[in-house]
């Protein structure tokens, strides 16, 4: 129940002003109503099938619902936000249409470091810490935060050192082994072992795949063995067996290291060439998977 009329002055913004105390103002809003011609509306529809975020597919279904007459508490309620955050997008769907649907960037409070720490993270993160004096095999956040520190002056923390290597498109994973020096050394042994990964890889199959889908990498298609077509066509009549010494080898672990992302981007291991090793002899059906091992 509203007081006396004499102490009220309601303005046709919905403020109400109490010269009782102080002229302080309360808001009542005025109820938010939305309504979409036909072509906003399947515009608005298209872009909840096609978002790329739950947070934009969520704004498309705020406003579809505005559109069917609920209020906002009851699109607060379904879409599980509170009511302000309704309001926001709805005002702003308002303002700047199905644009204004999408997430906004949120860049958060710039990490401060300088041009030459920048410069100096770039150079180093592709060489082995071994090489700047680091004692350590790979590079950890904190082994690059402290040695920036020392070559440039300036400290930061391991969180801006994660960011910025993130922002230059490098990414934490493991390594994978490298056997570039024995195709060097090896001639023909590229060759060898396209046609056993071919092999293999359409024994898997009950009809041999097309030659294109067996290369590994589209760039070792001039290394193809000349009589890969001719072995292909007599696997449906053949036993694939794995047939070599078993050799048992204790490899140094792999710790994941900073890589630029993708496949492409990942770092290569030298595989060790003087571990301890015991021998055996051992037959494998690739198709079945059984295993005979011969000490």
């Amino acid at each position: 129940m509203l007081p006396d009329k004499s102490l009220i002055k309601v303005l046709r913004s919905g403020i109400v002003l109490r010269p009782d105390t102080g002229w302080e103002h309360l808001l009542m809003r005025r109820p938010l109503r939305l309504r979409l011609d036909q072509g906003t509306r399947e515009a608005v529809a298209a872009q909840y099938e096609q978002a790329r975020s739950a947070v934009e597919r969520t704004n498309c279904h705020m406003v579809l619902l505005a559109d069917e007459g609920r209020s906002l508490t009851e699109i607060a309620w379904l879409v599980r936000r509170g009511r302000e955050q309704v309001r926001t997008v709805l005002h702003r769907f308002q303002s700047e249409g199905v644009p204004g649907l999408a997430p906004r960037q949120r860049t958060g409070r710039p990490l401060g470091v300088t041009p030459t720490w920048l410069a100096e993270l770039q150079r180093v993160i592709e060489l082995d810490p071994h090489t700047v004096g680091v004692d350590s095999a790979v590079w950890t956040t904190r082994l690059l935060a402290t040695y920036l520190e020392r070559v440039t002056g300036h400290r930061t923390g391991i969180e801006a050192v994660r960011m910025h290597l993130h922002r230059l498109g490098y990414v934490c994973k493991r390594p994978t082994w490298s056997l570039k020096r024995k195709s060097t050394e090896q001639a023909g042994w590229v060759k060898n072992r396209l046609r056993v990964e071919a092999l293999l890889a359409a024994a898997a199959s009950p009809e041999p795949p097309p030659m294109d889908d067996l290369m590994p990498d589209p760039l070792l298609r001039d290394e193809l063995p000349e009589d890969l077509p001719w072995l292909l066509r007599l696997l449906p009549r053949a036993d694939v067996y794995l047939q070599d010494e078993v050799e048992v080898a204790l490899h140094p672990t792999l710790t994941r290291v900073w890589c630029r992302k993708g496949r492409r981007g990942q770092r290569l291991v030298e595989a060790p060439g003087n571990n301890a090793k015991e021998y055996g002899f051992g037959l494998v059906d690739w198709r079945d998977g059984s295993a005979t091992r011969f000490a």
